[in-house]
């Protein structure tokens, strides 16, 4: 009888021979230690602490929605039974089925999550079957519910139309027909305007019918997916345009592989404690770490580019002894409102074991703000702290080091990293790193002014100088200083070479270039030019190497 009505009904149920019961009534318990049970199929069941059975007052009886004991078991002999219809945790009864290697049809079912609602149809299923089999069979007491209130389960209501219907099927269906349909499904429908409000039976509402999806399908089921023509969709195309992060993504793409030469790489963003210790990073993002990370060197998100950009330069400074990478991607801080900021950043590293860098790379970033259009400039790190990292950090270079402010703000450092991290990090060379937060040049979107002029007919001249300057002294200033001549032919001023020299002293070789749009420089002029950018330099506390 209990095998037919779970075939019929779909609900498992278990008939006990009741004089088998110790203390005539069914306990459903979870086990406080190890036992066995002998099943009905003739194994032997150990079962471990926090599993759940129905027992009675002195042993487990049934294994909860798997499978019944031998010891309480129907026979031939029985003369009294007890019915039990139970409904149970299907995550519970699949982790269990599993560990005591047990499928049956009754945990098949329930792992599917059924009805609580047709416990009550399966008993009085099984009372009729029982009564038309033993006629003179007599029913002792009165059905017995624990449990929630079956009246608070909310029923589902989804809301569809005919025409939604037939979209999404391809097929022009008539509203009484997808009425007519539902209802002989045991759905209900209420019709408000165009809008039908579709009630799902409480047997369909389990893991089976959940959304408008659904509804769709059964309808797409009954008239038959054969009877409806293929049809390719019509959707109209239209050219996509990039927003502008991925715009300035890509451009900075552009930019550093093809003008910087330099390789692009790729980390993730999830890193672990011992890389921020390893690189001496203060912030350690312990509000973002993940509660189940795939392992402990991924285990939260990155409070900033630097740590990767180090352990990247480590693996490549042992196989080649000059380099220059970039990347692309994001970098997460906490935030007590909105738990994480991201920050839009880009990293580049200048690797060399035989010199440093910085200087090539500060002309480097140079170039890549003119390419951009990006409104930035470089400051001493002593007059504007950048927002990318700390000045207490130890890996940061005492002399070689600038903040690049980006629309006003400190969002960017180029800056060579220190010898005792490099050493600790087992770098063998000099390198330069320049970290730059995009993200507020990305919001804010500015506006780009492109100026176009004609190619000067005209060649221009270059002056090389080298002057003597004190070992602290930023190379910055030497720039400022010949900027503050009030020459229009004076073009353009950049660094070209970095020395130490024995004495301690530093020599600063300064490229300026001279150029007049509207005529040839005459060898006068140039030589004028000349002596007046000594003189500037010479003024502001610079004098010519001798």
């Amino acid at each position: 009888i209990g095998n037919y009505i779970m075939l019929e009904l779909g609900f498992p149920m278990h008939i006990f021979d009741k004089d088998k019961i110790a203390g005539g009534k069914i306990i459903i318990k979870r086990l406080q230690k190890e036992c066995e049970l002998e099943a009905l199929d003739g194994s032997v069941v150990r079962l471990a602490p926090g599993d759940t059975v129905v027992a009675d007052e002195s042993a487990p009886l049934v294994i909860g929605g798997i499978i019944g004991g031998e010891s309480s078991g129907v026979t031939e002999a029985t003369k009294n039974i007890f019915i039990e219809v139970a409904n149970w945790y299907p995550a519970e009864i699949r982790r269990l089925s599993s560990r005591i290697g047990i499928r049956t049809e009754s945990s098949q079912r329930y792992e599917k999550h059924l009805d609580i609602s047709l416990a009550r149809t399966t008993a009085l299923r099984a009372i009729e079957l029982v009564l038309k089999l033993c006629p003179k069979a007599k029913i002792i007491g009165k059905l017995e519910y624990a449990g929630i209130d079956l009246k608070s389960i909310p029923t589902l209501t989804i809301k569809t139309s005919t025409e939604r219907i037939s979209a999404l099927l391809g097929k022009d269906i008539a509203e009484d027909r997808v009425i007519s349909i539902l209802e002989n499904l045991e759905f209900q429908v209420k019709k408000d305007g165009n809008e039908l409000a579709v009630t799902v039976p409480s047997f369909r509402a389990t893991k089976d019918i959940e959304c408008e999806a659904d509804i769709v399908e059964e309808i797409g089921r009954i008239i038959g997916y054969g009877s409806i023509t293929p049809r390719s969709p019509v959707v109209s195309l239209a050219p996509v345009r990039l927003s502008f992060t991925k715009s300035t993504e890509r451009k900075l793409e552009d930019f550093f592989v093809l003008r910087a030469k330099a390789l692009q790489i790729q980390t993730y963003p999830l890193i672990g404690a011992a890389l921020l210790k390893k690189a001496a990073w203060d912030t350690k993002n312990e509000a973002l770490i993940l509660k189940n990370p795939i392992s402990e060197d991924a285990d939260r998100m990155r409070p900033s580019l630097i740590p990767s950009a180090l352990h990247a330069a480590a693996l490549n400074a042992k196989h080649t002894t000059s380099f220059k990478f970039f990347e692309i991607g994001r970098a997460y801080l906490e935030d007590s409102k909105n738990f994480a900021r991201e920050r839009f950043c880009i990293a580049f590293a200048y690797f060399d074991s035989n010199e440093s860098k910085y200087m090539q790379t500060l002309n480097i970033i140079e170039d890549m703000c003119s390419y951009l259009s990006l409104p930035a400039e470089f400051l001493p790190m002593e007059d504007l702290a950048p927002t990318v990292l700390s000045l207490n950090w130890c890996g940061l270079h005492p002399i070689e080091r600038q903040t690049l402010r980006v629309m006003g703000k400190g969002d960017g450092g180029v800056f060579s990293v220190h010898p005792s991290l490099l050493s600790e990090l087992k770098i063998d060379g000099f390198l330069t790193l320049a970290v730059i937060d995009l993200t507020s040049f990305t919001e804010r979107q500015p506006t780009r002014t492109l100026k176009y002029k004609p190619l000067s007919k005209y060649p221009s001249s270059t002056f090389d100088c080298t002057v003597i300057c004190d070992p602290h002294c930023p190379a910055q200033k030497v720039i400022d200083a010949i900027k503050t001549i009030k020459e229009k032919e004076i073009e353009d001023v950049k660094i070209a070479t970095l020395f130490r020299l024995p004495n301690g002293k530093k020599s600063i070789t300064v490229r300026t270039r001279f150029h007049n749009p509207k005529q040839t420089l005459k060898p006068e002029r140039i030589k004028e030019l000349e002596e007046t950018v000594v003189n500037r330099l010479a003024e502001s506390g610079f004098p010519l190497k001798t």
